[in-house]
């Protein structure tokens, strides 16, 4: 449970995750959170629907609830969280693991590429990892924030991705970065990066 007056008046309180394992929310729990805007809720709406809310704690009930889908780590401080709307959001600091094309080291959100419809990346984090949206399908949003310094090779390899802005904080963008990204015809390359390893655009015939 989540007690009375636990989060009560904590005006900079913008988002949290509430654990599958909350049945109730007690008085006021929430009053006075009023930059509250996103309730992460990890597990169904059905489930939400269960939980005992008590009243005074219309911020908690005004805010968007997101369904999380799953979630985890993919930086020693970076974690991450898929919710059913299609949005994955990385949240933290520091650089990003870099993964592999496939097995056990491949991205943690893998087997949910098709699912994913936009991508946030917090800013804090310093590093796309390799391989990170490797056959991320569809036409998928990006926001890359002024923290991120360096793009890993093969980051958004045959990706469903049309257009792309990187952030002039960026200098590196790595070995086939971008590659067979048929669908991208437009993307934004700082005058501050200087190297872009090899294959990095390679079929992306759409560019130019």
């Amino acid at each position: 449970s989540i007690e009375y007056r636990t989060f009560g008046d904590c005006t900079s309180l913008t988002n949290i995750t509430i654990p599958a394992s909350v049945t109730s929310i007690g008085w006021y729990a929430f009053d006075g959170c009023t930059s509250l805007a996103d309730v992460y809720y990890a597990s169904t709406e059905a489930d939400w629907g269960k939980i005992t809310i008590a009243s005074d704690n219309d911020p908690l009930l005004n805010a968007n609830i997101h369904y999380v889908v799953a979630s985890g780590k993919c930086g020693d401080d970076l974690t991450w969280v898929l919710t059913d709307d299609g949005t994955l959001a990385i949240s933290g600091t520091g650089a990003m693991y870099d993964f592999s094309g496939s097995g056990s080291d491949a991205t943690p959100w893998y087997s949910y590429y098709d699912k994913i419809e936009t991508v946030q990346i917090g800013d804090g984090a310093t590093s796309i990892g390799a391989y990170a949206f490797l056959n991320v399908a569809g036409n998928v949003k990006f926001t890359i924030p002024e923290s991120v310094t360096s793009i890993g090779d093969y980051a958004f390899c045959h990706c469903g991705v049309s257009w792309i802005t990187i952030p002039a904080s960026v200098t590196s963008i790595g070995k086939g970065a971008f590659y067979i990204c048929t669908g991208l015809w437009q993307i934004t390359i700082p005058e501050g990066v200087t190297s872009i390893g090899d294959y990095a655009f390679e079929y992306c015939e759409r560019l130019g």
